[in-house]
């Protein structure tokens, strides 16, 4: 199993995943959820940092096999 291409995939889904919960966290802005708001920073750093640091890992070939799903 090639974890590195793996584990790149899913960093990238990861910070896609953290730029979405940005429109939930201005909709509690706008209606001033204070405490969603913190969470979903919370959320939206932790999933960000965890993506670009997964992302990060470089690897050999692109090839994807069936074993890697």
């Amino acid at each position: 199993m090639n974890y590195r291409v793996v584990f790149n995939n899913i960093g990238k889904l990861m910070m896609v995943e953290g730029i979405v919960m940005l429109f939930p966290l201005l909709t509690a802005l706008i209606y001033r959820e204070w405490s969603y708001a913190l969470a979903f920073l919370v959320s939206i750093g932790v999933s960000f940092i965890a993506g670009a640091l997964m992302s990060l890992i470089r690897f050999g070939t692109r090839e994807i096999r069936a074993m890697d799903g």
